[in-house]
């Protein structure tokens, strides 16, 4: 233990004013002028040994009152503990008053029954007050006092700190830059609210400090400024990012330094001996943060952990800026129907709207499309949001056209977090694929044909004789439509159009030539092997197998499979898949699994294999199946053309993948982002796929080809994740797993970080510990010295 002001235990030498002053008013004893009797002399020695008893409680009472004011006013120091008493030591404590206090009530009453002269009952009631304030004290001691002790001990069993309030501190201030620390609350964001702190803090700190300042957006090592005005001229140049590290890996990189830091210094003082060599800094690590626990979503947690409990002179505080009953109305998700859609076609936009706190008020969204001349309004809805449940809206965009559509949707309502109530879209729109039917006979071709070009595809057809000397190269996907025979110079023509980026589509809808289709050349291409046609016994059915591939992710939004998986399939040849192939969907056959739909990838083109009929003439009923037929003749298409799953909308940190489904874009483009910056990008040798690594800024993005290159335009949009508006924070259970219990401490504003700092660094103020025992010393003293001549006027003890 150490003292704020040593000096005044000096003032201890007054507990002997008690002393003298019990010594110079003590009673003398009288003469008396008659004999004294027998019974009044017995009398007055029970009396003097029961006085001296109650003087000797007196004396010690008022001693201790002095030496605890005393020891009050220095202010004593020890080191970081709990020194409060835990449930058990004060559960035991009281059970200890109430044993002796029952014990003494019931003695005095005992007595009290036997006893017939007042003088003596008097005696043995002062007598029995000291034996149960002794035994009290005794059963303290040994049942509190004692476990106590050693739990205290246990907890400061640590390396001694050295007691010096002007010791230079190397500190790490890091800040959480995300989002969500855009918080308004009491006229301030919450990273306004952090870098307050962090500057009263600063100033504090003795002359000597060293400061480092980190946020978890930058991606530059963390290194100490050069003093600590630079460091003040860095925190108040922090703002919010819209693309940050988790805080798990920043933390991991400050505690890093202190320690590479610590280790220089000491190694430095190779004068000293080993054994005496002493880091000259109180290390600490401070984390400005309103512990949202997408913040801090890392791999690193148990690393945290782990390093704070091997580097015992590393303090961590933890910052907490936060709000424990946020509100707010924000958009997370926006989803267009299709990212990648073609030319005329009708896209549904949908919004996803959360609801934090006392949020029932009705929500107005807005839905901006951009023009020749800025964002042009296009519709509004109204929604009630619910918390925990929220809302979504819903609008719909007709006859959508090329080369692209940018917009986003709008909050018509202000709260404390502006950062999501805007969302931005893009909808990439691209001529109608061109597909060719190839078939012997134009009537199984039919209902295929009319399915497409309902979908609006640019569809021709011709006849499987023609098909040798069609050239390839203008279509996106090629069908083979029940085609008996293929020869195989013409398979050798469809590797090179599929290895190129092509999709072809397998349709098997009647005999066919096993032997042309199982031969080298188109086993080089086609996903499965050709061994018999054969019927069901009684009709079975399509079963997808993969809802997520492609082909039939959208049927989850349009309603479901319906028609598709209920219509009755009689016959089907029997396959072989390849390796590298995927089975997407079976037949309900549960004797074996007999594929329905096979696909494999063929370096940059796709191929599809159907091992039943889609044309009327009594394989499958699959052509009933209404409009799900035409979306699988859509979703299948869309797949083999390379258009499914193209994305136009990210996230940021993400990086960009844009399909860029021309052959004559330049070899080098130009990308134009949100902050009106162009950089230039190569385009790959392919030129089949452009990618962008790592956005960082949220917005619309445009690619354009540069100055005299052939025109090219595309573009994507980049929104924060959901997760900036989730404030769902951290509780205390989730910090101590993440750096173990009583290695961090946690402050809210200036006054608690300064107390905190100081408890961890020059140790625990028992002032209020000591004053609390004063109270309760001076409440015994005043009972004992306004009772001291107390006697029992009971009518039997006169």
């Amino acid at each position: 233990m150490s003292l704020l002001h040593p000096v005044l235990l000096g003032l201890l030498g007054l507990t002997a004013v008690p002393v003298i002053l019990h010594f110079l008013m003590r009673q003398k004893p009288k003469r008396l002028l008659f004999p004294a009797l027998r019974l009044i002399e017995t009398r007055r020695k029970t009396n003097v040994r029961r006085l001296r008893l109650r003087h000797i409680w007196l004396l010690l009472l008022r001693i201790a009152i002095i030496a605890l004011l005393v020891i009050a006013i220095a202010r004593p120091l020890v080191p970081a503990a709990n020194y409060g008493l835990t449930t058990r030591e004060l559960l035991t404590m009281a059970a200890v008053a109430v044993v002796c206090v029952f014990s003494y009530a019931a003695a005095v009453r005992w007595w009290g029954r036997r006893a017939s002269v007042n003088h003596v009952v008097l005696y043995r009631r002062s007598l029995l007050r000291a034996v149960a304030g002794a035994a009290a004290a005794l059963l303290a001691l040994l049942l509190v006092a004692w476990p106590y002790a050693r739990r205290v001990s246990a907890e400061v069993a640590d390396p001694s700190r050295v007691l010096a309030e002007d010791r230079p501190v190397s500190a790490v201030f890091l800040f959480d830059t995300s989002r969500s620390m855009e918080y308004q609350f009491e006229g301030a964001s919450r990273l306004e609210a952090a870098k307050r702190i962090a500057l009263a803090h600063l100033s504090s700190l003795p002359s000597g400090s060293r400061v480092a300042v980190a946020d978890s957006a930058s991606q530059s090592p963390v290194i100490f400024q050069a003093d600590l005005a630079g460091a003040r001229e860095r925190i108040e140049g922090i703002e919010s990012q819209p693309l940050h590290t988790p805080l798990d890996e920043k933390t991991r990189a400050a505690f890093d330094l202190q320690t590479q830091d610590r280790n220089q210094g000491i190694d430095e003082q190779s004068a000293v001996p080993e054994e005496l060599r002493r880091d000259p800094f109180v290390r600490a690590v401070y984390v400005f943060t309103d512990l949202a626990a997408s913040a801090w979503s890392g791999p690193t947690a148990q690393t945290l952990r782990s390093r704070l409990e091997t580097d015992k002179w590393l303090q961590l505080y933890l910052v907490d800026v936060g709000v424990d009953e946020p509100t707010n109305v924000g958009l997370t998700a926006i989803r267009p129907s299709d990212e990648v859609t073609t030319a005329g076609s009708l896209v549904q936009i949908r919004a996803d709207l959360s609801a934090v706190g006392n949020t029932l008020k009705e929500t107005a969204v807005e839905l901006y499309v951009d023009g020749e001349s800025g964002p042009v309004k296009q519709g509004q809805v109204t929604i009630k949001p619910e918390p925990g449940r929220g809302g979504r809206a819903e609008f719909l965009l007709p006859n959508v056209k090329p080369p692209l559509v940018q917009g986003e949707l709008r909050l018509v309502r202000s709260d404390p977090f502006s950062a999501d109530d805007v969302r931005r879209f893009t909808v990439a729109v691209e001529p109608a694929p061109k597909v060719l039917i190839v078939s012997d006979r134009s009537s199984e071709a039919f209902l295929w044909n009319a399915a497409l070009q309902a979908g609006g595809y640019d569809v021709t057809r011709i006849a499987s004789t023609r098909f040798g000397t069609t050239k390839l190269d203008g279509y996106d996907v090629v069908y083979l439509l029940n085609v008996a025979d293929v020869p195989a110079q013409t398979w050798q023509t469809l590797n090179g159009y599929v290895t190129a980026g092509g999709g072809l589509g397998v349709l098997l809808g009647k005999p066919v030539d096993s032997v042309v289709y199982n031969g080298d050349a188109a086993q080089a291409i086609l996903p499965a092997e050709l061994l018999t046609q054969i019927s069901f016994a009684s009709p079975e059915f399509l079963r997808p197998t993969d809802d997520g591939h492609p082909v039939f992710a959208k049927f989850a939004e349009l309603g479901g499979y319906g028609g598709l998986t209920n219509r009755d399939v009689r016959r089907h040849y029997v396959v072989r898949p390849r390796e590298g192939s995927a089975i997407i969907a079976i037949y309900t056959f549960d004797r074996e699994t007999r594929p329905a739909l096979v696909v494999r990838p063929v370096s940059h083109g796709r191929v599809a294999m159907l091992t039943t009929g889609v044309d009327p003439d009594g394989w499958s009923d699959l052509p009933s199946a209404d409009w799900q037929y035409l979306a699988f003749a859509d979703q299948l298409t869309q797949f083999l053309a390379g258009r499914s799953g193209g994305r136009r909308n990210f996230s940021t940190g993400e990086d960009a993948v844009i399909r860029l489904g021309r052959t004559d874009v330049p070899a080098r483009l130009l990308l134009r982002t949100p902050k009106i910056e162009q950089r230039p990008l190569d385009v790959p040798q392919d030129g089949r796929r452009l990618t962008i690594p790592r956005l960082d800024q949220v917005g619309h993005y445009e690619i354009v080809s540069p100055p005299g290159a052939v025109s090219f335009t595309s573009g994507f949009s980049v929104e924060l994740p959901a997760s900036e508006s989730d404030f769902t924070r951290l509780t205390k259970n989730d910090l101590d797993g993440r750096f173990g219990e009583d290695r961090y401490s946690l402050a809210r504003d200036p006054q608690s970080l300064a107390v905190v700092v100081r408890d961890t660094t020059l140790g625990a103020e028992l002032m209020p510990y000591v004053l609390i025992m004063l109270v309760a010393v001076f409440c015994g003293e005043h009972l004992v010295a306004n009772r001291f001549y107390d006697a029992d006027q009971s009518p039997e003890h006169r």
